[in-house]
């Protein structure tokens, strides 16, 4: 009875811990110290052709791949985005005309079947 009891108590207060780090997680903003290298949370790839990035966030979290970044070298804000498939010539018509924002980066197979396209805001 008392083995029993201590193994309630071991997985309680193991869920508890669990709870508060998830917690912590979650809130995922630039205020919490206690999460300050939050890279581990994104994507792997962090560069492109002569230039690297910093993820600071996710647009629609868990409904898609896109995510915001600053560049290293210059802090200036751009958008990562992980697809299938994309027309880089149909996003440059449309960024030369002023529809979209322009296209800094693509690489079709970043990894395996993914590319990454790289976009101002």
């Amino acid at each position: 009875m008392i083995k029993g009891a201590c193994i309630f108590k071991a997985l309680t207060a193991a869920c508890n811990s669990l709870q508060e780090y998830w917690s912590k997680l979650s809130k995922f903003d630039g205020g919490n110290t206690e999460m300050k290298d939050k890279q581990y949370l994104f994507p792997f790839p962090r560069s492109g052709d002569g230039f690297e990035f910093v993820y600071t966030g996710q647009i629609r979290k868990l409904t898609s791949l896109i995510f915001t970044a600053h560049l290293t070298a210059t802090r200036e804000n751009i958008v990562v985005k992980f697809v299938k498939q994309y027309n880089a010539e149909a996003h440059t018509l449309c960024a030369n005309n002023n529809v979209a924002p322009a296209l800094l980066y693509y690489n079709p197979r970043i990894v395996q079947e993914w590319g990454m396209v790289v976009t101002s805001p």
